[in-house]
């Protein structure tokens, strides 16, 4: 009777411990996130959206000023509670979950514009990132960019900013010697949808390096 209690003990932690492999897209905007985002939803696999984006958008359709511009304390407070609210979305049975962004990118835009989260919500912040165990990071490596309505960032800006979040990134402990932390580099593909796909084979062989899943791409 003790071995078969021990048994079902031990059975329990393990399948309690296991967690999806978290794979976290960071850095600037229109650098191609959301697009392999996307791409890997169709896939079948779990994706978590952008929150900035969300709360834009849900700003702007109800006819308020952009949030970037109305208050930014606020709407660094309110990035911060959708992307702890989407996340919850991530179950532990999923294998792996591809996220467009984590609260990371707050202390990095936080960084790049001087203006520090409020108080409680960095403390918030930073719990939730040490809680989530994220298990890579990828920064893509900028693309064409424009503003528009959602995106407010000078052209200009967009190297200053993808260098912030990179030091961001090791600010927070992730390092390419430690194979948590990667550029992911632009290729010389003749169309959109070929550089998606090379940037998805170079995501694939990183999964597979550091957590020896192999993922089909045979239909890809």
């Amino acid at each position: 009777m003790l071995k078969k209690n021990l048994a079902i003990l031990l059975s329990l932690f393990l399948i309690s411990s296991l967690s999806a492999i978290k794979i976290v897209f960071e850095g600037v905007p229109e650098s191609g996130k959301s697009t392999l985002i996307k791409f890997f939803e169709e896939k079948g696999f779990k994706t978590i959206p952008e929150a900035a984006t969300l709360v834009i958008e849900n700003a702007l359709k109800k006819g308020k000023k952009h949030p970037v511009l109305a208050d930014p304390e606020k709407f660094q407070a309110d990035i911060i509670d959708m992307q702890i609210k989407l996340e919850k979305d991530i179950k532990e049975e999923e294998e792996i979950a591809f996220l467009d962004r984590v609260p990371i990118s707050s202390f990095g835009y936080a960084k790049h514009r001087k203006h520090p989260l409020p108080p409680e919500s960095e403390i918030k912040a930073r719990k939730h990132i040490k809680k989530s165990e994220y298990d890579i990071i990828f920064l893509p490596e900028p693309l064409p960019y424009k503003e528009d309505e959602i995106r407010k960032e000078k052209p200009e800006e967009i190297k200053e900013i993808f260098d912030t979040m990179w030091e961001t990134c090791l600010d927070f402990g992730f390092r390419p010697e430690n194979n948590d932390l990667f550029i992911l580099p632009k290729f010389s593909a003749k169309t959109k949808e070929e550089e998606i796909k090379w940037r998805a084979y170079f995501i694939v062989e990183i999964i597979y390096k550091n957590f020896g899943i192999a993922i089909d791409t045979s239909n890809w």
